[in-house]
């Protein structure tokens, strides 16, 4: 853990000293794509990262599986701190639900051949506020990489936990 915030630390010190070639106007702001964020929802995501001000991201996913269901939805606010043609360095603060549906079996060790079937679901709701750095590549000018490391909080516990998303960005 001290190795990923010490990357993300050099990360954003690199983000905030590097200087935009291009006029600032050619930023893509718009992107689609797909997210493992714990504030943002997993799944698709949409994103709109501006110049500066406000953006925000949504993601979502459902999936189902014979008798077993996940669905998640999430979405955070994103505060742009900069934003070069390269990088960009922002600070996330979302809220994200969870509904997880698993079909269980219980086996009885005195009848080997008697299963009891029950359902397990999980709910939960999560949310947390961190810092975020986004980078597009060299070779595909519209595709962004980003990460973004977040204190979630979700019913006991408060944990430091990475986001991931890529998007491409349409001009």
């Amino acid at each position: 853990m001290r190795k990923l915030i010490s990357l993300f630390l050099a990360l954003l010190v690199a983000g905030l000293t590097a200087t935009s070639s291009q006029a600032e106007s050619s930023i893509s702001t718009i992107g689609v794509g797909a997210a493992f964020a714990p504030i943002a929802g997993h799944g698709f995501s949409f994103r709109k990262l501006p110049e500066s001000g406000f953006g925000y991201q949504v993601g979502t996913i459902f999936w189902k599986n014979g008798g077993n269901s996940y669905f998640n939805i999430g979405g955070e606010v994103l505060y742009v701190l900069r934003h070069t043609r390269l990088t960009a360095f922002y600070v996330p603060a979302g809220i994200a639900y969870s509904y997880d549906n698993q079909l269980q079996y219980r086996y009885d060790m005195n009848a080997p051949y008697a299963s009891h079937e029950y359902r397990e679901i999980d709910t939960r709701i999560s949310g947390g506020a961190g810092l975020g750095f986004a980078a597009r590549t060299e070779n595909w000018d519209d595709l962004w990489f980003s990460l973004d490391l977040v204190m979630v909080a979700s019913e006991n516990d408060i944990l430091p936990l990475p986001q991931f998303a890529i998007h491409y960005f349409f001009h």
